[in-house]
């Protein structure tokens, strides 16, 4: 059984979050939320850190970034 541990998972779209879930299963390891952000273009990851830093199920925010980038100023 997995356990439920307070800890985030946040990662953009892909392969990366299959392996990830994978092992963690495989060694019983547990999140209490997983998030797979696509293109972000509605949602950040600084959207998701305000979200989960406030979460009282979360205690640890796991994040799997592939690049930064700067948005526009308007």
């Amino acid at each position: 059984m997995i356990r439920p541990p307070p800890r985030g998972l946040l990662q953009p779209v892909g392969r990366p979050g299959t392996a990830i879930l994978d092992w963690a299963a495989a060694n019983q390891v547990g999140f209490s939320a997983f998030v797979s952000v696509g293109s972000m273009a509605d949602v950040d990851f600084g959207d998701l850190i305000d979200y989960f830093g406030a979460d009282p199920h979360t205690s640890s925010i796991i994040l799997y970034i592939e690049s930064i980038t700067m948005r526009a100023s308007s």
